[in-house]
């Protein structure tokens, strides 16, 4: 009862952290929406324990990222191209911290980190955390992108080109976290969550920079009155 509670209440904090990041990293106004988000990441949770306790723990991640996708689209208005640029750069930045974390914690422990156990918790909680200290720290320095914040519409050639290769790389993104991931869960080695993190690395640093490149090319279509 203890374990599934530390469950529960880790991954609960960690979808608060995802949903932080995901508001202050794109400038979303989560103000009107804080109950709403509660519910959203109780819901997550939920679903989080219902398959791990049917041994689907395998395809959570996945199931998750397509139901936030879902959830940001209809909460705040996005595009939905945008909706998958908001909830996959930030489920990844939030693996690559838990992955990294992991894999320290493995080779400290010199043994595989099972899930509901209170390493876990305590692997989740610190990468909560960090993650929360980081979208505290964009939202306090005004950082972040503000091209999905202020999307009215996706329907010139222009975009529609550009958000063609951000679709190509959400898609390739899930694929290769899915894939990575059934091979850590699978083989459950240090190796695996090492090639996992670096990975991920590779895939934020190409969303990070279709991100920029969009960023760029609102204020310059502002600034030529387009």
């Amino acid at each position: 009862m203890f374990i599934l509670l530390v469950f529960i209440l880790t991954s609960y904090a960690e979808y608060l952290s995802i949903t932080a990041l995901m508001c202050s990293a794109f400038k979303l106004d989560f103000r009107r929406h804080i109950w709403k988000i509660i519910f959203i990441c109780l819901s997550l949770t939920y679903v989080s324990y219902v398959m791990r306790a049917n041994e689907l723990a395998l395809y959570t991640p996945i199931t998750q990222i397509f139901l936030w996708i879902v959830y940001m689209w209809l909460l705040f208005r996005l595009p939905l191209i945008y909706s998958g640029i908001v909830t996959v750069t930030c489920t990844m930045i939030f693996a690559a911290f838990q992955g990294f974390i992991l894999f320290i914690t493995m080779q400290v422990t010199s043994s595989e980190v099972k899930s509901m156990t209170i390493t876990m918790g305590l692997v989740s909680s610190i990468s909560s955390i960090s993650v929360f200290i980081v979208a505290n720290l964009i939202h306090k320095r005004n950082m972040g992108f503000s091209f999905v914040s202020e999307a009215n519409s996706v329907s010139d050639q222009h975009q529609l080109k550009h958000n063609g290769v951000m679709m190509f790389v959400i898609v390739l993104s899930l694929i290769v976290f899915f894939a990575t991931y059934s091979l850590t869960i699978l083989l459950g080695s240090a190796d695996t969550f090492l090639l996992t993190v670096v990975l991920l690395l590779v895939i934020l640093a190409a969303l990070i920079y279709l991100s920029t490149l969009k960023e760029i090319r609102k204020y310059t279509r502002k600034r030529l009155g387009r």
